[in-house]
C-alpha cells in the first residue's frame, strides 16, 4: 500500500521465558494411554484441558488435538517430518492451513521418548512462551500432498499460510491498545495480509484513501504444547523442557477517520 495512513496493531508479541511448571495440575503433566499416545494435562488460566498427542514414527507424523479453551479455536495438527510441512485443521472454519514445521519441534522419536520420561517423573524443566503470526494465502492442491495430509483434511480445502512479522511493517510508539496489545503506527501494513471482510473495503470507499485507517486483527487463534529436546553438558540429549505456542491470523479491515 502506498498510501500515507496509520495502523493499529492490536495485537501483543513476545517470547517470555517462565521458571514455573504450575501450570500442570496435580503434579502430573503427561498421561501414557500406550506406546505411541499421550495425554498432556495442562492447567492454563485457571482452565483445565488435556491436549492428546499421538506419534506415528513409521510414517513420520505426529499428530495434536487441543480443544477450544480460554477463547482459543480447537484445532488438530499433523507435523509431517517427511514433508517438512505443519498442517492445522480447524473445524470451525472448515479449512486446513498448510504452514512449515516449528522450530523446536522433536522429530518423533524424540518427542515419543520425552512424552515417556515425563509421564514417569515429577514435572521439571521449563516452560518457553512463542508468538507466531500468520496470514492465509492461496488454496493448495491436495492431490500435490502426502495421503496422510490428504486424509486428515478429508473434505476441508487447504490453504497456505506465510508468517507475517510485524516488526517490519510497524514502529512502536508507545501507546497502549486496551489490555491485550500495543498500538503501533505505520505507513504501510506487512505485505500478503489479507482483507478480514468484503465490507471493510466497501467502508473504505467512503472516504480519501490518503485518510484510510488499517487496523491488522486476529482473526482466529489456537496453540500448543510440546516437550523440547537438547544436548546436555556430557552430549546426552535431554527432553524436559516445554514450548507453548501461540499461532494467530491475522487480517485487516480499513475504517475512515
Amino acid at each position: 500500500m502506498g498510501f500515507s495512513s496509520a495502523v493499529i496493531v492490536s495485537v501483543l508479541f513476545f517470547y517470555v521465558f517462565h521458571t514455573s511448571a504450575s501450570v500442570i495440575p496435580d503434579g502430573k503433566k503427561v498421561e501414557s494411554k500406550d506406546s505411541g499416545e499421550f495425554k498432556v494435562h495442562i492447567m492454563e488460566k485457571g482452565t483445565k484441558y488435556a491436549e492428546k498427542i499421538k506419534v506415528d514414527e513409521d510414517n513420520d507424523i505426529e499428530y495434536f488435538h487441543v480443544p477450544a479453551h480460554n477463547g482459543l479455536t480447537e484445532a488438530d495438527y499433523l507435523y509431517d517430518f517427511r514433508s517438512k510441512m505443519a498442517v492445522s485443521r480447524v473445524k470451525s472454519d472448515g479449512k486446513c492451513y498448510l504452514g512449515p514445521l516449528p522450530d523446536n519441534l522433536p522429530n518423533p522419536a524424540d518427542l515419543k521418548t520425552g512424552l515417556q520420561t515425563v509421564s514417569q517423573s515429577p514435572p521439571s524443566g521449563h516452560i518457553f512462551i512463542v508468538q507466531k503470526y500468520w496470514a492465509v494465502s492461496e488454496q493448495v492442491d491436495k492431490t500435490l500432498l502426502r495421503q496422510e495430509v490428504q486424509d486428515f483434511c478429508g473434505q476441508f480445502p487447504v490453504f497456505r499460510l506465510r508468517e507475517v512479522d510485524l516488526n517490519s511493517a510497524a514502529s512502536l510508539d508507545g501507546r497502549r491498545v486496551g489490555q491485550t496489545g500495543l498500538a503501533r503506527n505505520t505507513r504501510s501494513i506487512p505485505a500478503n495480509v489479507p482483507f478480514c471482510s468484503q465490507i471493510s473495503l466497501s467502508v473504505g470507499n467512503q472516504c480519501n484513501p490518503e485518510k484510510w485507517i488499517f487496523s491488522l486483527k486476529i482473526r482466529d487463534r489456537h496453540c500448543t504444547w510440546w516437550i523440547t529436546c537438547k544436548f546436555s553438558t556430557q552430549s546426552k540429549k535431554v527432553c524436559e523442557d516445554w514450548e507453548h505456542k501461540f499461532s494467530s491470523m491475522i487480517c485487516y479491515d480499513i475504517s475512515c477517520p
